[in-house]
């Protein structure tokens, strides 16, 4: 988590460390962390995609602007809230994110465009 972090600032107690699942695994935070410095922390920087021809959209803004970082909080609960910005969410204890506009998903795109049959395939849409 050290090598994207800036190291000293006032908002963010990186002596409270705070866990969260963002598509299923789990990444450590720090209190006063929105999630979207929390993600850029742990090395995440595909957050979203195109429309169109899906290509991959990164976290741009810090605040209520951002256009890519469309996430859904809590899913499958009864406390479920769908289209949050990932820069307006606060990290808290247990915290499960669902990325929205990932499709294919990332880790399976990382995962199978090395492979030269699926790499053709998924590279094209």
């Amino acid at each position: 988590m050290s090598n994207y972090r800036v190291k000293k600032t006032d908002y963010v107690d990186q002596t409270n460390r705070i866990s969260f699942k963002f598509d299923g695994k789990t990444y450590f935070g720090f209190k006063g962390d929105t999630l979207a410095s929390a993600l850029l922390s742990n090395g995440i920087h595909l957050v979203g995609r195109s429309f169109k021809y899906h290509r991959p959209r990164g976290i741009m803004t810090c605040g209520s602007e951002e256009p890519n970082a469309i996430c859904q909080i809590n899913p499958g609960t009864d406390l479920t809230e769908p289209n949050v910005r990932a820069t307006e969410i606060e990290l808290y204890e247990g915290l499960e994110i669902l990325y929205l506009l990932l499709y294919p998903r990332v880790f399976i795109t990382k995962h199978l465009c090395g492979l030269k049959v699926f790499g053709k395939i998924f590279m094209s849409l």
